[in-house]
């Protein structure tokens, strides 16, 4: 909420007090928070609770972890290049500091309307990579709009830089919440405890990345608007996105593969491999421990009921 509100806030205080207004009231607010903070919060306990070390090193060393925490990264890059240039890029359109202010709420109203829809899809029907891919392709076609796309004859408009930052909203929605939940899902299926500790590191690594993001942003964006133009500048994020939607869709190609049938060999088949369907096998298999021979005594004793069936009918 304050991503989205402050933008607005900010212009509607710049607009009635100048510019020491706006730092004047986020100063004396943050004073505040100070305040209520060690007014209210419990003290903590001396003794903590020991943590397993070296767990960081380990998440990180699990591939889908690595792929969400450079996907939130670059969604937050995206996010502050548009912090550092949209205003430069929208002063040819001539817009009061209100204006420029809802501007900047848009993508954000849109990242709180569609969070907790897609944070509730990722809990229950869709794969969250495919979201991930999904967002990458918004946040792609906003920059192509916003911009625009520099090899094409056409103008900035007003009305493509809204619709392209509505999409952004959307497309950001679409990577920060599901990446957290599949880094989750990614850490336990690798064998890590679903317990607090796995939620903190994940959490931790969720904030570091996008910290990081929130930094690169901005400065690459200053830096490009001041060797070539906005428009151009664009391609970075374009590119970057694009990488991130390739690697989505590598590893939803890579997860989704069907897993090959199980063989069994048994000592007298010799060198012959037979696939086993185990749900139509009788109840009792005893599998040894080397995970190759297997004993099937139903299959024995039909075998028996085989050879016992001429001399019945001899009889």
């Amino acid at each position: 909420m304050g991503y989205i509100v402050g933008p607005m806030i900010g212009g509607l205080l710049f607009s009635l007090g100048g510019y020491k207004l706006p730092f004047l009231v986020m100063g004396g607010t943050l004073a505040l928070d100070c305040l209520l903070i060690y007014l209210l919060l419990p003290k903590l306990g001396g003794n903590a609770d020991p943590r397993p070390q070296g767990k960081l090193m380990a998440i990180l060393s699990v591939p889908a972890v690595l792929l969400d925490t450079f996907s939130i990264m670059s969604t937050a890059m995206s996010m502050g290049f548009y912090s550092a240039t949209l205003e430069l890029h929208l002063r040819k359109f001539d817009l009061g500091p209100v204006m420029l202010g809802v501007m900047f709420v848009l993508s954000g109203a849109m990242y709180t309307i569609t969070a907790p829809l897609v944070g509730r899809l990722c809990d229950t029907r869709v794969y969250p990579k495919k979201f991930i891919s999904i967002g990458s392709v918004l946040i792609i076609i906003s920059y192509l709009l916003v911009g625009p796309f520099p090899y094409l004859p056409l103008e900035p408009l007003l009305w493509m830089c809204v619709v392209g930052l509505i999409i952004h909203g959307i497309g950001i929605t679409l990577i920060l919440v599901p990446c957290f939940i599949d880094a989750l899902q990614s850490a336990v299926a690798k064998g890590f405890p679903d317990d607090m500790t796995t939620y903190g590191i994940i959490s931790g690594l969720w904030l570091s990345s996008f910290s990081l993001g929130a930094f690169i942003g901005p400065s690459i964006a200053g830096l490009l608007y001041d060797l070539v133009n906005f428009r151009k500048a664009t391609l970075f994020i374009i590119v970057l996105h694009f990488i991130v939607l390739l690697l989505s869709v590598g590893f939803i190609c890579i997860e989704k593969r069907p897993k090959a049938q199980q063989t069994v060999t048994h000592d007298n088949l010799g060198e012959a491999e037979s696939i086993l369907q185990l749900d139509d096998l009788m109840p009792t298999i005893v599998r040894r421990k080397s995970g190759v021979d297997v004993e099937m005594t139903t299959l024995a004793s039909n075998d028996h009921k085989h050879r016992s069936t001429p001399a019945s009918a001899a009889e």
